[in-house]
């Protein structure tokens, strides 16, 4: 039988679907409205949107090294951990492989037939600000294989931490962590518990991040609705939905 969520989980993903539809049609409303209390309102919320969205964006990475090195140091053993690593690598490339072919296969059919407007596009790209980071990401994806393979590792941390490249970051904290096991236990074993301990800390920042989704969601939904309109807002729910399905 499949989980279903239950308690906190549950009431705070319903305050979020709330908070979204709440945003979005607050948003619509105001679009190209004079009134001045949309102003005020946005002018109130936008910060904490963009607060709470940075803060997301600030713990992803921290979180991802330091879980993946507790994973790492704390795996019962060399045996252990070998296996877990083969069998994680051949589960995650299975599943893209079958992802992508799926969504090959039933989105293009999906997207004709709803034939959403070119002009609710264009509303929504103008709506939408990509951080510098993600743009220099995508212009980087241009790179050859060789250039690729040579940049897996990072030169610098800070500067690949800074432009999200993740997976350089995990290599690196791989590495790192098996090194960690590769030392006497009278110098591993103090680590264990510290890298556990910080592991612990993230998640609860993160705990407290997700605690404020409601708030967070209702700001961004209301800007969008707001700077889109209806017509783009329907675009956008109807991709989010497609993308659910999918």
């Amino acid at each position: 039988m499949g989980s279903r969520l239950t308690g906190p989980a549950a009431s705070l993903t319903l305050w979020s679907l709330i908070a979204l539809v709440a945003g979005l049609a607050l948003g619509a409303l105001g679009h190209g409205s004079r009134a001045i209390g949309f102003e005020i309102f946005g002018q109130i919320i936008d910060p904490l949107g963009r607060l709470w969205l940075a803060a997301l964006q600030m713990t992803v990475l921290p979180l991802v090294v330091v879980y993946l090195l507790a994973a790492i140091v704390g795996a019962g053993g060399r045996e252990k951990l070998g296996s877990l690593g083969t069998r994680a690598i051949v589960l995650f490339v299975a599943m893209l492989v079958f992802a992508a072919l799926f969504t090959w296969a039933v989105t293009p059919p999906l997207i004709a037939a709803a034939a959403p407007d070119p002009s609710a596009f264009t509303l929504l790209q103008r709506a939408t600000v990509v951080p510098q980071a993600a743009r220099e990401a995508a212009a980087a994806g241009n790179a050859s294989f060789s250039d690729w393979i040579g940049n897996l590792l990072p030169s610098n941390l800070f500067e690949a931490a800074r432009r999200g490249d993740v997976l350089p970051l995990l290599l690196f904290s791989a590495l790192l962590g098996v090194a960690i096991r590769r030392l006497p236990d009278e110098r591993r074993r103090p680590l264990q518990p510290a890298i556990e301990s910080l592991s612990e800390a993230m998640f609860t920042i993160v705990r407290w991040l997700l605690a404020l989704t409601p708030v967070g969601v209702l700001a961004l939904s209301y800007a969008l609705g707001r700077d889109t309109g209806l017509e783009a807002v329907g675009v956008l729910a109807g991709f989010v939905v497609l993308q659910c399905g999918v």
